[in-house]
């Protein structure tokens, strides 16, 4: 295995599936069948030369997608209702990625190879002429100054850690959540809250990624 993804296949199931990507390019969707039991299911998509998987809500459509980083880029599979499809193309650049909503849009940006592609809806990216970022072997994103906007955590190549820190102009508000488990995981990954900005407009967070919600 390269590299394995916890998400919701389908939301509201009270299931937390796993999706793994294998080094001849097969993906398996581990289905959770509860009480530590899993249902294989085999995907018909092959990410050839596939380095790194993630999950996230893309489109913002409520149902997790997966994003993985193949030979020709980044490789889009959106989650339709529970079945995965092949998405637009992704950013064509390769290397350590990061799924962060560097604007508070609720929509998640990607950051590849020290270049950040902006979020245009619909599974469809645009490269944004900016600082370039430092190329590093991986990249983690956090609100680390706690002023609600993510932040970046870039190791490079000689093994130091830099911080990116994130100036960008933002009017939306943002919104802090910790669960701790009592008789589960401690961490309470996986767990959902759900956020009632107005009649009729509710957002539902998955615990583990930092989410802003427009106000």
């Amino acid at each position: 295995m390269i590299d394995a993804a916890v998400f919701d296949l389908v939301p509201d199931n009270n299931e937390t599936d796993l999706a793994a990507l294998y080094e001849d390019g097969s993906m398996v969707i581990y289905h959770d069948q509860l009480l530590g039991h899993y249902q294989a299911q085999p995907l018909s998509q092959r990410i050839v030369g596939g380095s790194a998987l993630q999950a996230r809500d893309i489109n913002n459509d409520g149902w997790t997608d997966l994003i993985a980083m193949s030979s020709a880029g980044l490789r889009l599979l959106i989650n339709d209702h529970g079945k995965l499809l092949d998405g637009p193309a992704g950013p064509p650049e390769k290397g350590a990625m990061a799924l962060v909503d560097l604007a508070n849009r609720s929509l998640a940006d990607v950051v590849v190879n020290g270049s950040i592609y902006r979020n245009m809806g619909n599974g469809k990216f645009e490269r944004v002429n900016a600082d370039s970022l430092l190329r590093g072997v991986a990249v983690a994103e956090a609100d680390f100054d706690g002023d609600g906007r993510a932040e970046l955590a870039i190791a490079t190549t000689s093994g130091s850690v830099e911080l990116a820190k994130n100036t960008s102009p933002v009017t939306n508000h943002s919104m802090r959540v910790r669960l701790e488990g009592v008789k589960n995981l401690k961490l309470s990954s996986g767990a959902v809250v759900e956020v009632k900005q107005a009649p009729g407009i509710k957002k539902e967070l998955t615990m583990g990624h930092l989410y802003s919600l427009a106000a």
